[in-house]
């Protein structure tokens, strides 16, 4: 029977296998047309609104069953080896501190793309000017005794009752056409940021536990969510206005992330587990308040994420919450069975 440190092990590569699978297929499979087809997408839509219903109900219950209850005693272990007593909920505190560093981090992520939005229409407006000026200085010139085309023989101009047009070809180069490219890929790497953030600390809580069942409960739970999102940011880079070279190494980059958090968390584990043994309670107190915090990222991912966007959908809203309550009670069911066992 394998144990924790080699069920963690394979979680990496499990993690791994599943992220480049279901990020990169669509990207590679599938053109930007065929991936905004409405039905295509509607229907894709809808069954990933129905997992994800179950996936957030399974983060519930791994954030409220399982993982702040497990803090919550490490801390209070580290604090008893310490000689100290466990008087405040320090174990809640930790985990809305990590609750709220996550949603700093979106915000800085939100105030960085409101700025390129902002820069990218500021551009876009000063070319605008630039081109209706041009424009009409070449319509006010166009006298009887006046040839534009030989004041401006090499413009690219158009003869047009008068009226001077600049040819598109000409804003091609310098003009609003290329402004979109380089903001979205700009985009795309702050979207990868944000989740790679997230990702890592999913992952640590799996390479922080220190029991067999532990391990393989998050693990089920960040394994079925993890292909869900790695399809939807699949999805996401195949619509950007990216080279195909770029879409594949940030789903790449991205697969790695979490499997990152659980060889983070592995050798923390592992001097936990000899450190207890050994009356030490440092490493016992790192071990707790990485996972509190952990806790708050998937408070943020549950709450934050997945239920408001799936519940504030018109669709299937009976059936999203079924899936929400039996997620919810999978995981509270298998920690029953895990204490009585």
């Amino acid at each position: 029977m394998l144990q924790a440190t080699e069920i963690k092990v394979v979680a990496i590569f499990t993690l791994l296998g599943s992220a480049l699978l279901f990020g990169l297929v669509p990207v590679c499979l599938f053109s930007k047309s065929s991936m905004m087809d409405p039905k295509h997408k509607a229907r894709l839509g809808r069954v990933v609104g129905w997992i994800n219903a179950f996936a957030g109900g399974v983060f519930m219950g791994i954030a409220l069953i399982h993982l702040l209850p497990e803090a919550r005693q490490l801390l209070m272990d580290a604090f008893q080896m310490q000689g100290t007593m466990y008087h405040f909920n320090w174990a809640e505190l930790i985990a809305a501190c990590g609750f709220f560093l996550i949603v700093f981090v979106e915000q800085i992520i939100y105030l960085c793309q409101e700025r390129l939005r902002n820069d990218e229409a500021s551009e876009e407006v000063a070319f605008s000017d630039k081109d209706t000026s041009k424009t009409y200085t070449a319509e006010t010139s166009s006298k009887p005794d006046t040839d534009v085309k030989s004041l401006m023989p090499d413009a690219g101009t158009d003869d047009t009752g008068g009226k001077t047009v600049l040819s598109p070809a000409n804003t091609t180069e310098e003009g609003p056409l290329n402004l979109p490219m380089r903001l979205t890929s700009l985009r795309a790497v702050i979207l990868l940021i944000s989740l790679s953030f997230h990702s890592i600390f999913e992952g640590l809580a799996i390479g922080l536990q220190l029991t067999r069942k532990d391990v393989i409960d998050i693990f089920i739970a960040i394994a079925l969510h993890k292909g869900i999102e790695a399809f939807t940011v699949s999805i996401s880079f195949a619509q950007a206005y990216l080279s195909q070279t770029a879409k594949i190494v940030y789903c790449v980059v991205f697969s790695f992330m979490s499997p990152l958090g659980v060889a983070i968390g592995i050798p923390i584990a592992m001097s936990t587990r000899e450190q207890k043994a050994a009356v030490s309670g440092s490493s016992l107190m790192l071990n707790a308040v990485l996972q509190a915090l952990a806790t708050g990222t998937f408070m943020f991912v549950t709450f934050i994420e997945i239920l408001p966007s799936e519940l504030n959908s018109k669709k299937d809203g009976l059936l999203k919450v079924a899936f929400i309550i039996f997620g919810f009670a999978a995981i509270s069911a298998l920690n029953a069975l895990e204490h009585d066992m």
